[in-house]
């Protein structure tokens, strides 16, 4: 009887620390992916930036911008872009 009691100690023990390893990994797996994600966003608003200077943009009032890239938005949104 001890001995089963033991060894469904011992099974419950490992499962538990498989399923907090588990946890950790898809945890680490998860913060990697953020970064990677945060990455991709900052390359993708500094080719925004490139290509407003390559068209002279620089220029141009940020309010003008704004309502520019608003109107952008508003024709793709309603499936005209």
């Amino acid at each position: 009887m001890l001995a089963r009691e033991i060894h469904s100690f011992c099974e419950e023990t490992m499962s538990k620390k498989t399923m907090t390893q588990m946890e950790a990994d898809l945890m680490d797996k998860i913060k990697k992916a953020h970064v990677k994600l945060d990455a991709l966003q900052q390359q993708y608003k500094l080719e925004l930036g490139n290509l407003a200077y390559k068209h002279g943009l620089q220029h141009v009032d940020i309010k003008q911008l704004d309502l520019a890239f608003a109107n952008i938005a508003s024709e793709k949104n309603h499936g005209h872009g």
